[in-house]
């Protein structure tokens, strides 16, 4: 097969400045060649060049009249056939192309996966990015590599996935904003790890060499890998020093042999693995007072309240029996609660006798189940407390609600950073799991992250993730201190509807919303996706990458916005009803669930 030199990462495209969306027959369209060239092998990649397969590798191109010119172009020989806007005279082009991409200026939005195929010998194409820029003068695209090549041997058998990250919670891939800089690529990424695996789940061969890429950047503490074998168990190699990764370079980091494996996370951190919750990154340096790491087993220490109220703490959770606290727990520092043996299948459960009173700091959790059936009332609040609190996260948890997690009942107040990634969420009642009704400082409300959860009953149920409902007395309604930024993406809510939004806000400054599976069951309830306030939502900021519905009853419709402040751009505000069910099965007693092929793409990818 024929092939022509290319970047050593990838070809990238961006598009060079934006205009105002406007009729395709307003425009018209001409036929251009551009001529394809690299920015050279650098010495450091002498024996590594990565070139464009003929034929096959397809690009986008951006210009500056329409932007996003929304149609794949091939790459042939050292050339590119596309059309063009008639009178544009400055192009970006991005390798792979990227249908979700966009562009502002130089700078463009895209994607560097964040979960990478295991390609012996290479690195995944799809994370391999590229960019060009090109004037109507010269139509000559002279790729950029954009990422930096993190190369090691792998020694070891059974390997299932490799997880690449930096010990400061330096960002590295997932959503990325790439400024084309005159030539010299920035890059600017979303997420704090990249793992490598195979996607059919078979293991990674022995004695192989494998490439991460990731965007340049200087990882102050230094780096961790954690190795994962098919047993579940673990082991992890990390660096200590400062070291910088600079874009077009391989890091050749030798060979991973003589490891020893265990699924012991306590140990791992206590040795100074870093471990990843909800996207940030934790390390023993964040935990250096006495008695800050704790290791406790609920047969011998089921009282969890006296070991973190008040506290700066990191516990690693393990035992049989529920961790439970008999009075309110103050958090007012950094509490970080883990599941110790994360390929454990006993569950660790914390199950509350009493309110948990968010007074400062984060509550942080990762692989815990949370069951507050029995106390049977909100689990945490805002209790003797005037402020907001800073971090409510949840990563990889099974949380069963009878009752909101979180009541907020201060007007001025809220929660700078809520995440929820890869939980399950079993809800016993119609209700809210986060209660902001009394709030009128949706302004606090930076950081909303809702990605890879699976929400379900077992019955129909009427629910809000996010719930406000001061409409117009905002305390900044007025000020230019909107900075929220909100993610609703791969989650599945089976026996869900929603009849006031599921998330409800009053203004954003970025809001994606795609790969969502909404399930009401047949019910005749009117259901949205969410319902912004402001008369003065910026709608271009509002990011729609497509859902699926299925069971809609009767005339019940499902939305993505609740008003025409919110509607999104580029599809529909109504979702129709699929023509099959996308669900091979789904237990409503445990929300285990299985996808038809057709939609694996949609709900958690987190599998």
């Amino acid at each position: 097969m024929k092939r022509t030199a290319k970047f050593y990462l990838m070809a990238l495209a961006a598009l060079v400045s934006c205009a105002r969306e406007a009729p395709e027959t307003a425009f018209k369209m001409v036929d251009v060649t551009f001529s394809v060239s690299t920015d050279g092998v650098r010495s450091t990649l002498s024996d590594h060049a990565v070139l464009f397969t003929d034929g096959e590798d397809q690009v986008g191109i951006y210009d500056n009249i329409q932007g996003f010119l929304n149609t794949p172009r091939t790459v042939s020989g050292n050339s590119i056939d596309a059309q063009v806007t008639e009178g544009a005279a400055h192009f970006y082009s991005l390798y792979p192309y990227d249908a979700a991409s966009s562009i502002s200026g130089s700078t463009l939005s895209t994607a560097l996966p964040a979960v990478q195929e295991a390609t012996p010998g290479s690195f995944d194409p799809a994370a391999n990015l590229s960019i060009a820029y090109t004037t109507i003068e010269e139509m000559s695209l002279n790729f950029k590599n954009v990422g930096a090549l993190v190369q090691f041997t792998l020694d070891e058998d059974d390997v299932r996935s490799i997880t690449f990250m930096g010990n400061n919670g330096e960002r590295i891939a997932g959503k990325v904003s790439i400024d084309y800089n005159g030539g010299t690529p920035t890059v600017t990424a979303s997420d704090i790890s990249v793992t490598m695996k195979h996607a059919d789940g078979t293991v990674m061969a022995r004695g192989d060499t494998y490439y991460f890429v990731v965007a340049p950047v200087t990882f102050s503490r230094g780096i961790t890998f954690v190795i994962n074998k098919t047993d579940g168990t673990f082991a992890t190699r990390a660096t200590r020093t400062s070291v910088t990764f600079d874009r077009n370079r391989f890091v050749k980091l030798g060979t991973m042999s003589g490891l020893s494996f265990d699924n012991d996370l306590y140990a791992a951190f206590t040795a100074g693995a870093t471990i990843e919750i909800a996207g940030i990154a934790y390390n023993k340096a964040d935990f250096s007072g006495s008695g800050e790491i704790q290791a406790l087993d609920s047969d011998a220490d089921s009282e969890l309240g006296a070991a973190i109220s008040g506290k700066q703490r990191i516990v690693f959770l393990s035992g049989s029996a529920k961790f439970t606290n008999s009075s309110t727990v103050y958090v007012q520092k950094t509490v970080v609660l883990v599941k110790r043996y994360p390929s454990s299948p006993e569950a660790v459960v914390l199950s509350p006798g009493a309110n948990t009173a968010l007074q400062g700091g984060s509550l942080v959790m990762k692989g815990v189940s949370l069951d507050n059936t029995t106390y049977n009332n909100y689990y945490c609040n805002n209790q003797g407390y005037d402020g907001d609190f800073g971090s409510l996260h949840f990563d990889s948890c099974s949380l069963t609600l009878a009752k909101p997690l979180y009541y907020m009942n201060k007007p001025a107040f809220g929660i700078n950073s809520l995440r929820f990634v890869n939980c399950s969420i079993n809800l016993k009642a119609n209700l809210q799991v986060i209660n902001a009704a009394a709030t009128t400082a949706m302004d606090a409300y930076k950081d909303i992250v809702f990605e890879n959860n699976v929400v379900y009953s077992s019955a129909v149920r009427n629910a809000q993730i996010l719930n406000y409902a001061n409409a117009a007395s905002q305390t900044n309604a007025s000020a230019d201190v909107w900075t929220g930024k909100e993610s609703i993406r791969n989650n599945i809510f089976y026996n869900i509807t929603s009849t006031n939004g599921l998330f409800r806000h009053f203004k954003l400054t970025l809001l994606e919303v795609g790969g969502n599976i909404y399930n009401p069951a047949s019910s005749n309830a009117a259901s949205k996706t969410y319902y912004l306030f402001s008369d003065t939502q910026d709608k271009a900021v509002i990011h729609n990458y497509g859902d699926v519905v299925y069971g809609l009853g009767g005339t019940a419709t499902w939305i993505y916005s609740g008003n025409g402040y919110g509607q999104p751009a580029g599809v529909a505000n109504a979702l129709s009803n699929e023509a099959e069910d996308p669900f091979e099965s789904f237990d409503t007693t445990t929300g285990a669930y299985t996808l038809k092929a057709a939609y694996k793409t949609y709900g958690p990818q987190n599998k």
